[in-house]
């Protein structure tokens, strides 16, 4: 097994008979932001990160398996940090961020060893609480990774291997909320050029307001009295008001037809649309079938 590399300072004060010890745990979104915290009762300066005291945040006992078994733990505290907040939770900021705990001597903080690293997983909220469950880095090998034998494209629209270029005046417009039925469905004025559903299942991003930055995907579009309105798959954490400014791209449902027809760009599908389906695999030979050696798919 490794052994923890200690400071010949740090080694003899844990050696003592007695100690001043405690836990620091810095934060890192994918971003790059570093957040720290601690639960000593002064701030303290552990890595180049000042770690904030009485955040509220507690960690409970890491769950060790044998082998590749995905390590777990919790942590757990008061939204009462102005470095997590609700409305941080609830716009993702800290999805996929990695957690580093450190053992630090709050006598000296710059003598600390690094205890563990872990990564962010579920965040469950409850009142003014948060739970914030956190995995070993042995959980990225259940991640899937390589293409999926799928009927329906794999790339994102516009990326690198979709090559639509969203820039296009067709593919995206900018508009305005002009009413707010709640917080998920808004009446918003820019989108009269596009027919309806042509931004269903695209992406909405906003330009202005308390939310200027945050992107959300779009569940439906459709026109109201010549009015477009549109459907967000989840609230904003931030509250929508009228005049918010946004910018939308159009949206794929990810199939064959909607490649073809919709975006002309059929020759880069990353998926295989004539894959023959659960029907065909289990179907069998009939009389009234054709057998003329020619396709099996349109």
């Amino acid at each position: 097994a490794l052994m923890k590399q200690l400071s010949t300072g740090f080694a003899a004060h844990i050696a003592g008979e007695v100690t001043t010890l405690c836990r620091c745990w810095i934060l890192e979104t994918k971003s790059g932001e570093r957040l720290g915290f601690t639960d000593h009762d002064t701030d303290l300066w552990v890595d180049g990160v000042q770690c904030e005291r009485e955040a509220g945040m507690e960690a409970s006992a890491v769950e060790e398996r044998i082998g590749f078994n995905v390590n777990s733990s919790e942590s757990s505290g008061a939204l009462q940090s102005e470095k997590i907040t609700e409305a941080d939770i609830s716009a993702g900021k800290f999805d996929g961020a990695s957690v580093t705990t450190y053992l630090v001597n709050w006598r000296a903080p710059d003598q600390f060893v690094l205890d563990r690293v872990m990564l962010v997983g579920e965040i469950v909220r409850e009142d003014s609480l948060y739970r914030m469950e956190m995995r070993g880095l042995s959980s990225i090998l259940d991640q899937t990774k390589g293409r999926h034998f799928v009927n329906r494209c794999q790339a994102n629209l516009g990326d690198a291997k979709c090559k639509v270029n969203l820039e296009t005046p067709l593919l995206r417009a900018n508009g305005t909320i002009i009413e707010r039925i709640s917080s998920e469905v808004i009446i918003v004025d820019g989108l009269s050029d596009h027919e309806t559903g042509w931004f269903r299942s695209g992406q909405l991003t906003w330009s202005s307001g308390e939310n200027s930055g945050a992107s959300v995907e779009i569940l439906d579009h459709t026109k109201v009295s010549d009015v477009d309105k549109l459907v967000l798959w989840q609230p904003m954490p931030r509250a929508l008001t009228l005049g918010d400014g946004f910018a939308v791209t159009a949206g794929c449902m990810r199939d064959f037809d909607t490649c073809k027809r919709k975006f002309s760009n059929a020759i880069n599908f990353q998926g295989f649309p004539h894959m023959p389906g659960n029907r065909f695999a289990l179907g069998y030979a009939a009389n009234n079938d054709t057998f003329d050696g020619g396709p099996i798919v349109p």
